[in-house]
């Protein structure tokens, strides 16, 4: 009772106008060595994930939200080890990538085209990958929300206001960090491309076409930040390949050895 008054005083001291959560319950985790808070968030409000599952999604939010990650990787750095102590529960992730790729193979038991792929990289090749992307994940460029996947971004439900634009608001900022250019776009990716991947598999051509214009419209959004930010065009091929890259990391270590569709 009393770490349930504790997270709801935190909780309404973060209010400012803006939507925030309501804490619903606190549970002590076995040992007693955590807690973990439930929080709810307003009922009119729903992930963005929602729109890319049902294969229609509200090109005006992706324009904003494309926008708004842009602008904050220009905030100035003036303390480029700002929530460096987060890099360590991302790096610890490493070790396990590499097991989960010797495991699948050499299990006999699954044999696609991503297998093919792997057999051809090998385990030296993967490492290498794995060690490129340590070494990325540790650049200090630009600031980053860091796990800007589309669950994170909460947007008004469809229909729930009369609003062209409605409410769109980013959550859970514990991994902020400074970090490489492009990690937040290619976060944000990683979900949709699984999304059209299925669509496409399942035959729904409309569907793939408004997820590809949906990314489309992201990368426009996000570009034309930059470039209004005097970054030329060297600049924006780092920050996609950034893109590409991130994607990457979504799709293979955490859909298809994780098996983790977040």
């Amino acid at each position: 009772a009393v770490a349930m008054e504790k997270a709801t005083q935190i909780l309404s001291n973060c209010n400012t106008g803006a939507f925030c959560p309501t804490a619903i319950a606190c549970i002590d985790m076995p040992e007693h060595t955590s807690k973990l808070l439930m929080t709810e968030w307003e009922h009119d409000m729903e992930p963005l994930a929602n729109q890319f599952l049902s294969g229609r999604i509200d090109g005006s939010v992706v324009h904003s939200i494309g926008e708004s990650l842009a602008l904050f990787s220009m905030a100035t750095v003036t303390n480029p080890f700002f929530n460096d102590g987060i890099r360590p529960l991302m790096r610890s992730c490493w070790p396990m990538v590499k097991r989960l790729f010797r495991e699948a193979l050499s299990s006999r038991q699954q044999h696609d085209r991503c297998k093919v792929l792997m057999e051809t990289i090998g385990v030296d090749g993967f490492d290498q990958m794995m060690e490129n992307v340590d070494r990325t994940y540790m650049e200090r460029s630009v600031f980053g929300h860091g796990d800007a996947h589309v669950f994170n971004f909460l947007v008004e439900q469809h229909g729930a206001t009369n609003n062209d634009f409605g409410r769109v608001g980013l959550c859970d900022w514990e991994m902020s960090f400074v970090g490489p250019k492009g990690r937040d776009g290619g976060f944000f990716q990683g979900f949709p491309t699984a999304c059209a991947l299925c669509f496409a598999a399942s035959g729904s051509e409309s569907k793939v076409d408004n997820v590809q214009k949906a990314l489309d419209q992201f990368w426009s959004s996000y570009s034309s930040i930059l470039i209004m930010n005097g970054k030329n065009e060297v600049y924006l091929c780092e920050t996609y390949r950034g893109f590409l890259a991130w994607v990457g990391l979504c799709l293979f270590p955490t859909y298809y050895l994780m098996k983790l569709f977040i």
